[in-house]
């Protein structure tokens, strides 16, 4: 909206970010057309940078709901899942396989020893061997094992892993990659 001031032009327009509406306001003295073409390139400007906020906003609302929908979807098929990055070291584990696990989130430090440490002793070996086969090749490899919980009692889990590298060394089915036959 421009409103017709002698020697001002105020601007005003609605933006919607996260739900909530402000409006900006600019009030400049102006002198000239030119002047008012100056301003009215700013407001533009302004707007933009408004829209690609309200934009991230938006995929940040989109990223928390899916990582709900997922933590969700875990709970319900009793699945956990981890990724570990290498360059830097970097373990993370969802809060489902915490819950497989039996151990608090809160004082439990994930990665691969601190995940061997939780499987019956007789079982740890088949692991390392899975860990070494993912390690060499791109295929998946899966073991059952046991895992010794907290209170005492052991429950059978199947670990499936594969490393996750450039698609390249994979082929493509239905538009994502898929591991090589092993």
């Amino acid at each position: 909206d421009e409103e017709s001031v002698p020697g001002h032009m105020i601007v005003g327009f609605p933006v919607a970010t996260g739900g909530a509406a402000v409006v900006v306001v600019v009030v400049t003295a102006v002198s000239s057309l030119s002047h008012r073409s100056a301003v009215g390139s700013v407001v533009a400007q302004v707007e933009g940078q408004l829209a690609q906020v309200a934009a991230r906003e938006a995929l940040v609302a989109e990223l928390s709901r899916s990582r709900s929908q997922l933590a969700d979807a875990q709970a319900i098929a009793r699945v956990g899942s981890w990724e570990i990055a290498l360059e830097p070291y970097e373990v993370s584990w969802s809060d489902q396989l915490y819950a497989l696990l039996g151990v608090d989130q809160g004082a439990f430090v994930p990665g691969l020893e601190e995940f061997l440490a939780q499987l019956v002793t007789e079982d740890r070996p088949l692991l390392t061997q899975a860990w070494e086969e993912i390690a060499a090749s791109p295929c998946e490899r899966a073991v059952d094992v046991r895992v010794a919980h907290p209170d005492g009692s052991v429950r059978w889990v199947r670990a499936v892993g594969q490393v996750a590298t450039a698609p390249a060394r994979c082929s493509w089915s239905r538009g994502r990659p898929t591991p090589p036959k092993c």
